[in-house]
């Protein structure tokens, strides 16, 4: 028997066999080509990518203090810029819930078992 245990798996096996996203969800809410793509959490570091999905999913925090680690500075300011309305505000953000929610399924689900 070996001392040294078995690699079951290397990084680039890791890597998923087909992509369904990429998961970006795109905005343009105004006259003036103002654009604010939210993130593609599969091309996020891991622990990043689960305060975004756990802030859709069961969210405590404020959609500012969410936008602000969802966003990068130019897109959150460009957000802020176009002085959304509080019920504008609440739509898009359900709108980018719905598209995370639909694209990564909740717990032990998938788009696959919709069916």
């Amino acid at each position: 028997m070996s001392d040294k245990p078995v690699v079951h798996s290397t990084r680039p096996k890791l890597q998923p066999e087909t992509k369904a996203g990429p998961y970006v969800f795109a905005a343009k809410v105004d006259d003036k080509n103002v654009r604010i793509t939210f993130p593609d959490p599969d091309e996020m570091p891991w622990e990043d990518a689960e305060e975004l999905l756990s802030d859709i999913v069961a969210p405590e925090t404020t959609s500012r203090q969410a936008l602000t680690r969802w966003l990068d500075d130019e897109q959150y300011e460009a957000l802020k810029s176009l002085n959304l309305t509080f019920g504008e505000m609440r739509t898009l953000m359900e709108k980018v819930g719905e598209h995370y929610k639909h694209l990564l399924g909740g717990p032990g689900e998938s788009d696959a078992s919709q069916g």
